[in-house]
């Protein structure tokens, strides 16, 4: 038999390795929306979303201004008065006794009953009373008497006197042919009637007057006071002249003031709730809450982003390739049969399985576990069929 050749049966893949050309990313986690949208302002890309739980802000009340304190003052002319103040005041104290002296120089007038003294004349002068005019008070009396006097006055008086009066009566006329009528007939007549007339009388009556008079005292026993008073000079004022002088006086006035101060607190602290960590675990922040000086500020649903930007690309052997890799090379390690096979004086060809053999080769880009078994089984090995050179060898 002459040997026809060498090759591979029932490939057994013992591993793989991938040459690739792998891009690359910075990467960066973003744990809110905020960071998320400045990463994909700069060029980023999400690549995948996570949701776990909550998020909770936990904030501490932080004082960023301390109370504003202002001393008042309170100053009192008396140390009794200070005194009362504080007592009624608990919060107030002491702040001692100030003494304060002014020193100043005055302008001062004064008159003279000669043009000589201290200072100088001034050019004024005056007319002061120097002895009061005397003077005593009288008291005005009533002396009353009876006195007759004569009147008139007009009064209505009634008289009875004659009148000639007019009237009309009818009489029988008769004529000389036998035939009366009545016809009227005037006549005159007296009568008397009463008259009322005014005329003036003259008549006496009698009245009480009272005169009245100035004196000391009364004249009679039965004069009586009318309560009216008035004064008569008996004697005239005496009067001299008074020249003005001025001059120049300094004074010092010493005033103690007793004073009393307190703080007040014109302006609160002011705190402000700043956060200071976060949380996701739910026991935790209630935990920081039940501290007055905890809280939680705001919670939100747990998002996490992964966001990439390519950088570039790198070269590698690898493992197991990406989804995003481009295979360049396919390397496999292997455990094959090895068969070799042989021309019979018939001419068929005979396959005799001589050993199992382990193996490394490569092939162009991508191939799966199946093509890479199918490429093994029909390889032919002709580093190892021993018919290199050889006239009896077929290939």
């Amino acid at each position: 038999m002459r040997r026809y050749g060498q090759f591979w049966t029932n490939p057994r893949i013992k591993s793989t390795e991938y040459f690739v050309n792998r891009p690359t990313y910075d990467w960066k986690l973003a744990t809110s929306p905020e960071k998320r949208d400045r990463y994909l302002s700069k060029g980023y890309s999400v690549d995948q979303k996570s949701r776990d739980g909550f998020e909770y802000s936990l904030e501490e009340r932080k004082k960023v201004r301390d109370a504003k304190y202002e001393d008042v003052d309170r100053s009192f002319s008396t140390e009794l008065q200070q005194s009362a103040f504080l007592q009624g005041h608990p919060n107030w104290w002491s702040t001692g006794r100030d003494v304060e002296k002014h020193t100043y120089t005055t302008t001062e007038h004064e008159w003279h009953d000669s043009k000589s003294g201290r200072g100088r004349f001034t050019g004024e002068t005056r007319r002061v009373q120097v002895h009061p005019a005397q003077y005593r008070t009288l008291k005005q009396f009533g002396h009353e008497q009876e006195v007759t006097k004569t009147g008139t006055r007009t009064v209505r008086k009634t008289k009875q006197v004659e009148v000639t009066k007019t009237d009309t009566k009818y009489v029988m006329q008769c004529r000389p042919n036998g035939i009366c009528f009545e016809v009227p007939e005037q006549y005159t007549y007296t009568t008397t009637v009463s008259r009322t007339y005014t005329t003036t009388e003259t008549y006496t009556y009698t009245v009480t007057e009272t005169d009245t008079y100035w004196s000391y005292q009364k004249f009679h026993y039965d004069d009586r006071y009318t309560g009216e008073q008035k004064r008569v000079k008996l004697e005239d004022a005496e009067y001299d002249t008074e020249y003005r002088f001025e001059y120049s006086e300094r004074h010092t006035d010493v005033d103690y003031t007793y004073g009393v101060q307190t703080r007040e607190k014109v302006r609160d602290a002011q705190y402000e709730w700043q956060e200071q960590s976060t949380t996701t675990k739910r026991d935790v922040a209630m935990s920081f809450a039940r501290n007055s000086d905890w809280r939680i500020g705001s919670y939100r649903p747990n998002v996490k982003w992964s966001l990439k930007k390519r950088t570039g690309t790198e070269t590698k052997t690898v493992d197991q390739y990406l989804e995003s890799d481009t295979v360049v090379m396919t390397y496999v390690t292997a455990k094959v049969d090895l068969v070799r096979q042989y021309v019979t004086e018939g001419g068929e060809i005979q396959n005799n399985t001589v050993g199992e053999k382990i193996v490394d080769e490569s092939f162009q880009n991508l191939l799966t576990d199946s093509d890479l078994r199918k490429q093994l089984r029909h390889h032919r090995d002709q580093r190892e069929n021993g018919c290199n050179g050889e006239t009896n060898c077929m290939t």
